[in-house]
């Protein structure tokens, strides 16, 4: 029984011929039917995938199955050439169009409706009876929002740059005038320089 166990595994093993070089696998497959007739059916079931492999013929000849291919790899690459070329073309008119609400005086409405806020205004007031700090003083109050300011000019120009949004620099450029006399009672009467 010990030599049956040997022939089974030196079928698995091994390849067949060596079987047969094997003197004591060689003897004992003289001697016993059964493992003889497992290594003439192994032997059959090898000779015949063998045949069956050396009767398959590919399903497409060679030179199509390339061709076919290089075809897909091909229109694969295309086809994502043609997302690049349609994103860089859409890429910048987005950019485009988000500047343009963003800066455009005319998409404030849009702006504030979708929650942008407002790009500061400035305006600088020339003025022609106080001085620049008098004037920065008196805008200060109206000008509430982050980011806005009044700074007054230099001494020898008599001026005031107003920063922030757009009503604020408004109410505060009235107060200068009226307070410049510009504007008001006062506008008639002369500078107090």
């Amino acid at each position: 029984m010990s030599d049956c166990r040997t022939v089974r595994t030196g079928v698995l093993m091994r390849d067949l011929e060596q079987l047969e070089r094997d003197p004591v696998l060689a003897a004992h497959l003289t001697t016993c039917a059964r493992c003889s007739a497992d290594v003439a059916l192994v032997r059959l079931a090898t000779a015949a995938t063998a045949d069956m492999l050396n009767d398959q013929r590919p399903s497409v000849h060679p030179q199509e199955l390339a061709r076919t291919v290089i075809e897909r790899a091909t229109s694969w690459h295309e086809a994502r050439a043609r997302i690049w070329r349609r994103a860089s073309l859409a890429l910048p008119a987005i950019a485009i169009a988000i500047w343009v609400i963003a800066v455009s005086d005319r998409a404030a409405p849009l702006r504030s409706a979708i929650g942008f806020p407002d790009p500061p205004y400035v305006t600088t007031v020339v003025l022609q009876c106080v001085s620049g700090s008098d004037a920065a003083n008196v805008a200060k109050p109206y000008l509430r929002s982050r980011g806005s300011t009044a700074i007054p000019g230099p001494a020898s120009v008599p001026s005031v740059t107003l920063q922030g949004e757009r009503a604020e620099v408004a109410e505060a450029e009235i107060a200068v005038a009226k307070l410049d006399g510009r504007l008001g009672p006062a506008a008639a009467g002369a500078c107090r320089r």
